[in-house]
């Protein structure tokens, strides 16, 4: 099975289903942030992403990460919402590194295994 094809695939779905949806701007609208849909694809996208880069350190909790599925570890991290800890996952914090430490993993990739990770612990 060829990887990389079916990647290009799942990213092009994943384009095609998985629109922004603005809810209003961080400078306007009562300061709500941006809202972004979530889709059985980019959920499908983000179980890939989290198993090989993710899981290292949310499964077990090392060094203070939220263990996916503990929906108290996850409570408060989930009311800043999907585009807040996707931001705080692409540039990193505290011992996480940008990325999860996997610098060849784009925006959408990180957004998307953030997304897997928060429907898991709610």
């Amino acid at each position: 099975m060829h990887k990389i094809p079916v990647l290009l695939v799942v990213l092009a779905v994943l384009s095609l289903t998985a629109p922004l949806a603005v809810m209003a701007s961080s400078h306007g609208g009562g300061g709500k942030a941006k809202a972004i849909a979530v889709t059985p694809a980019m959920l499908a996208e983000g179980k890939v992403v989290y198993e090989k880069n993710c899981g290292t350190c949310h499964a077990s909790g090392v060094a203070g990460a939220p263990k996916f599925g503990d929906k108290a570890a996850w409570k408060e991290h989930i009311a800043h919402g999907l585009e807040h800890m996707a931001e705080i996952a692409i540039r990193g914090a505290g011992a996480m590194p940008p990325r999860g430490g996997n610098p060849k993993l784009s925006d959408v990739e990180v957004r998307a295994a953030v997304a897997y990770m928060m429907e898991n612990s709610r």
